[in-house]
Parts: C-alpha cells; sequence; structure tokens
C-alpha cells in the first residue's frame, strides 16, 4: 500500500505530507496528501493582434442590378480566425460600378471596382467585377457547349490576351495586310435567346494611336441555312479604349434555338493589324428610350423592325437584317 501511494504521488505530482518516525515504532504513516496547485509563477497571456483580413468570395462578380453579401475573416496572431463583417469599416472607392449597404454589394455599371476592408491598422483591397449578366459566350475564353469555326479562306490569328475588359483574357484577332480574319461562334445545341434583347461585346484596338475600323459584327450565322443574320452594315471605328457593342434582337421570339451565336470579320487594309474582344453575351437591356440607351452604352441600340437597313441616331450602329420573315 505504501509503495503504490509513493508511485501515485509521483505519477500525479502531488506531495507526500508523512511523519518519518512513524516508520521506527511500525506505525502506520501518516497519508495525507497535498493537493494544492503549485504557484507557477505565470502571468496572464496577451491578447492576439490581428494580422490580416480575408474577403468571401475572394473575386466578388456580380451582374448590373444584382446583390451579393460579403463576410470578412480575421486572421490573428495565434492562429485562429474569426468573423469581423460586423467590426470592419467597408467602402467602395468606386460606387459608379457598385454600391455597398452595410455588406451588400449592388452591381451599378459593368467595370471593375473595389471593396474596401479596414480594421485598426489592417485593410484589405477585394477586386469586384460587374458584368451584363444574361447568357454568356465567351468571359475568359469560350464558355462550355460553345466552340469557334473560322470562315473559309480567313487567316487563324486568335490567341489570348491578359488586356481585358473582365476577368483575365480577352481574345485577340490579328488581320493580315491582305485578306481577312472572319470567325463564327457556334452552339452545340440551339438557344433559346427569347428572353432577351440583345448581343453584347466589349472591343477595343489592340495598339494605341492606329486608326483601326471593324468591319462586321453580329449573330446568326450557323454556317447552315443563315435565317437569322443579324449585324453592323458600317465599320466601326476602334480606339485603345474598350467599348460596348450591342446588337439588338429585331424579335427574339424567333430566336428559340439559335446556333449562331456570334460572328466577326475584318479585311486587311495593306496592314497588319489586330483588336480585342471581351465579354461576349446574350442580356436583358433595360427598355428605356432611345437616347438614353445611346447615352448609356457607347455604341448604342435600337429595336430593329422589319426590313433590311436601318440607321440608327448619332453615335449608334445602323444594322443590316437578313430574314424574310420579318
Amino acid at each position: 500500500m505504501t509503495r503504490f501511494t509513493w508511485i501515485f504521488a509521483l505519477l500525479t505530482g502531488c506531495t507526500l505530507l508523512t511523519d518519518p518516525s512513524s516508520f521506527e515504532g511500525g506505525e502506520a504513516p501518516d497519508m495525507r496528501v497535498d493537493m494544492t496547485t503549485p504557484d507557477m509563477g505565470g502571468e496572464d497571456l496577451p491578447a492576439p493582434e490581428l494580422v490580416d483580413l480575408g474577403v468571401v468570395p475572394e473575386v466578388v462578380e456580380i451582374a448590373i442590378g444584382t446583390t451579393e453579401t460579403v463576410r470578412v475573416i480575421g486572421f490573428f496572431s495565434d492562429g485562429s480566425q474569426e468573423d469581423v463583417t460586423s467590426l470592419v469599416d467597408l467602402s467602395v472607392p468606386n460606387d459608379s460600378v457598385v454600391t455597398l449597404a452595410g455588406a451588400e454589394l449592388t452591381g451599378a455599371a459593368p467595370g471593375r471596382g473595389l471593396l474596401r476592408s479596414t480594421l485598426g491598422a489592417v485593410s484589405l483591397d477585394t477586386p469586384v467585377e460587374v458584368n451584363l449578366g444574361g447568357l454568356p459566350v465567351f468571359t475568359d475564353g469560350l464558355e462550355d457547349g460553345f466552340v469557334r469555326a473560322f470562315f473559309a479562306g480567313s487567316a487563324e490569328f486568335l490567341e489570348p490576351a491578359a488586356d481585358s475588359f473582365l476577368g483575365e483574357s480577352a481574345l485577340r484577332v490579328g488581320v493580315p495586310e491582305e485578306g481577312f480574319t472572319g470567325f463564327t461562334i457556334l452552339a452545340g445545341e440551339g438557344q433559346d435567346l427569347s428572353r432577351f434583347n440583345a448581343m453584347t461585346a466589349w472591343v477595343r484596338g489592340a495598339e494605341d494611336g492606329v486608326e483601326q475600323v471593324l468591319d462586321v459584327i453580329g449573330f446568326g450565322i450557323d454556317l447552315e441555312a443563315n435565317p437569322r443574320l443579324v449585324e453592323t452594315d458600317v465599320g466601326i471605328p476602334l480606339t485603345s479604349e474598350w467599348q460596348l457593342i450591342a446588337i439588338p434582337l429585331p424579335d427574339p421570339t424567333r430566336y428559340l434555338e439559335e446556333r449562331g451565336v456570334f460572328h466577326v470579320a475584318e479585311g486587311g487594309n495593306g496592314r497588319s493589324t489586330a483588336f480585342l474582344i471581351d465579354e461576349i453575351r446574350f442580356v436583358e437591356l433595360p427598355p428605356n428610350s432611345v437616347e438614353a440607351r445611346a447615352a448609356s452604352f457607347p455604341t448604342g441600340i435600337f429595336p430593329v423592325p422589319r426590313g433590311v437597313t436601318l440607321p440608327l441616331p448619332p453615335g449608334s450602329l445602323a444594322m443590316r437584317v437578313l430574314d424574310d420573315e420579318l
């Protein structure tokens, strides 16, 4: 029993209080155990410090008029993390692209913006990208279900470009000195476009200070019967700035199984050129007036009635519609 008690005391760190003289007289030793906690001389540990912030999602991608709620996570010096959304100061330096209410971001106009999160001395800028929503055909590349086909005789000068309107990559289209470059984008399965009123794409010249004209851009070429061809009827001057091209659907109810969702072509004029394309989408643009549309979108859009050619207001496009049933 005595041996067990000593082992227990050694294992548990307890102090045995015994009377040494009791061993000689044969009397049972005093087996009292001191269970008090020894004074380790410790001090209160300092509170962990905030070392970094993170936002969920890391990149905010929203469409015009839609809302995304973000969360802000704090990372601390002891390796812990916690939701600090209610503690941080949130702001948006450019509220023309995105607006902020509490922790909710709302898309206001297509483009790039920032969400700034600040807590004490720690700050974080989170990218915010606002697009036109709808049906994406090309963003950082062709979306699933779409393929590209060159026109007969076309040069095949296409490559990704890091200089994009949104995302990480645009499409760079090279044009030879002689001949042309042209291609169509086809849907593997016919697309129901009846809920949209326009096809949109962002375009710009690839070289600063070089005058350039984009000859043709539109949709409706499926390399078969081409029953619903809609495209620009005048060249579009390109600059080094991104501009939005909006091609209206003359009668959306006619586009229930459309495969030819985009095409573009430009001919060489004795020198090699190039242009960039990004963010090809079918969208529902606001049903406002012609003047408001032209002001909102640099090239403007206009409902195309039945006919072959329709001149639009200044700053807009002239459209060519080849469809006997329109």
